[in-house]
C-alpha cells in the first residue's frame, strides 16, 4: 500500500474510498493486513484518469 500511495499521490483513505466506489482496482489480498496490486492495474488506472 505504501508504494501505491507514493505512486498515485493520494492518501490511504482516498485509495480505500476509491476502491469502495469501484474507481480504483482492488488488488489481491495476501493475509489479514496485506494487499498487492499488479503494475498493470495501476498503469491502467492512471491511464483512465488522464482521458
Amino acid at each position: 500500500m505504501h508504494e501505491v500511495v507514493m505512486r498515485v499521490g493520494a492518501s490511504r483513505s482516498s485509495i480505500n474510498r476509491w476502491r469502495r466506489a469501484g474507481t480504483f482496482p482492488w488488488g489481491k489480498k495476501y493475509g489479514a493486513n496485506m494487499r498487492r496490486w499488479l503494475e498493470s492495474e495501476i498503469k491502467a488506472w492512471e491511464a483512465s484518469r488522464e482521458g
